[in-house]
């Protein structure tokens, strides 16, 4: 008899520790390009600064669809790179992170506890903090370059998509 109580009061326990863990849900994986996987947390944090800059305006109904499309580019992007073995240097890097954070102390008007009281960081750890960030922005932005050097469009096929457009518009 006490083995039978001991098993049920097991069963129970798992029960609810399994429940109260699917309840408790940190993040999950919306989408994934290569090695690059796209959290709910990004798109949450990129929804809210969106919203922050819009100052007050409502968002498009398709904000959500805009930044997750964005954050797949993206994705694509770094592993298109990473796949051509698209090299970014610690010293770019830095000389971006060096020149992004002195634009934000001289907005502050160089003072440092401002800078700590708004990002509870210091200017040296939001470098730390925001180095991985960086290296895929510029990585994005080379590719991005590489990519675009290779287009070229010729007068005729402006002409043609002008006359395509006014086409589907007259339809």
């Amino acid at each position: 008899m006490k083995t039978i109580s001991t098993i049920v009061l097991w069963c129970c326990l798992l029960a609810t520790t399994t429940l109260w863990a699917q309840r408790q849900q940190v993040d999950r994986v919306i989408g994934m390009v290569g090695n690059n996987i796209i959290l709910q947390s990004d798109l949450e944090a990129q929804l809210k600064m969106m919203e922050s800059q819009s100052q007050g305006t409502d968002l498009p109904p398709d904000a959500r669809g805009f930044i997750f499309d964005q954050l797949l580019s993206n994705a694509l992007m770094l592993a298109e790179a990473e796949r051509d073995s698209m090299v970014v240097e610690d010293s770019e890097v830095q000389l971006q992170l060096d020149q992004r954070v002195s634009q934000i102390l001289i907005y502050m008007g160089g003072d440092e506890d401002k800078f700590y009281q708004f990002y509870q960081m210091t200017p040296a750890e939001m470098k730390d903090f925001m180095r991985d960030q960086m290296r895929d922005q510029i990585m994005q932005q080379k590719m991005q370059q590489q990519i675009m050097s290779t287009i070229t469009i010729t007068p005729k096929e402006v002409k043609e998509y002008r006359w395509l457009r006014e086409l589907l518009v007259i339809l």
